[in-house]
């Protein structure tokens, strides 16, 4: 074990679990002694898990892995489980012991199904609000600019008569209906434009801000446990008996 600061639990079956911080020193061995008190008032808990080798805490304390045999004695009232499995949600669930009763869990763990990152979600939200807001900002103002300094016309000017009947040719406005007004088809297809781009700009921007909002208000499971978590190793333990309860010694790597 390494010099310095550690904690250690102790959880035997029908006593009260014990928790104690303790400074390793570098230069010599370290003896802990602890007095186990034994539980009163108590019931008992089954736990079966759908999956072995998942790790079973109680009240935040390890118990062991699954599969669990053992009956857990535990104080009457109210209490935690929580198990993880490399790969699967992360469970927990309220209980309640009563006094002399033996409680069954059964506990079906699922499979872990990774949410979407959110850095995935704005790089999609922030993509479409960008080609929204700059498509629809080009496709309205592009054909004011293709009238003006390509054309050389007034944007909203209409075309008047088919042919000039006067030195004045007469460029509009004419009232709808007029005999005088003839049918633009590039005017027709600049409007055309301006309106799809309106439409589709606001389409892909309200589509990224959505992914914002997704992101914002979603609800995203805890992660479960990864092989990178920290752990314990144990190589081996004993137990003596004490005048005044046990002695435990423990050697492994941590």
């Amino acid at each position: 074990m390494k010099p310095g600061p550690h904690t250690l639990y102790l959880d035997l079956n029908g006593y009260e679990p014990v928790k104690r911080d303790f400074v390793m020193p570098d230069d010599k061995p370290l003896a802990l002694d602890f007095k186990m008190k034994k539980l009163e008032n108590v019931g008992f808990l089954t736990i079966n898990i759908n999956q072995d080798g998942a790790r079973i805490f109680i009240d935040g304390a390890i118990v062991g892995l699954s599969p669990y045999t053992q009956k857990k004695a535990l104080k009457q009232g109210k209490h935690q489980i929580t198990v993880e499995l490399i790969g699967f949600d992360r469970y927990t669930q309220d209980f309640e012991i009563k006094r002399d009763e033996t409680k069954a869990l059964q506990i079906d763990l699922k499979e872990y199904d990774a949410p979407v990152k959110d850095e995935t979600l704005s790089s999609w939200g922030r993509n479409l609000m960008l080609t929204g807001i700059i498509g629809g900002t080009l496709g309205f103002f592009g054909p004011f600019v293709y009238q003006k300094f390509i054309r050389g016309r007034p944007y909203y000017d209409q075309l008047g008569g088919e042919t000039a009947v006067s030195t004045n040719f007469y460029r509009g406005p004419l009232a709808d209906g007029d005999p005088n007004q003839r049918s633009d088809g590039e005017f027709k297809a600049l409007r055309l434009t301006q309106l799809i781009s309106l439409i589709a700009g606001g389409t892909l921007t309200a589509g990224g801000l959505a992914f914002y909002f997704y992101k914002w208000f979603r609800t995203v499971p805890p992660a479960p446990i990864t092989s990178d978590a920290d752990s314990v190793q144990f190589d081996g333990w004993a137990v003596m008996p004490t005048p005044d309860g046990a002695t435990v010694g423990l050697s492994g790597r941590f």
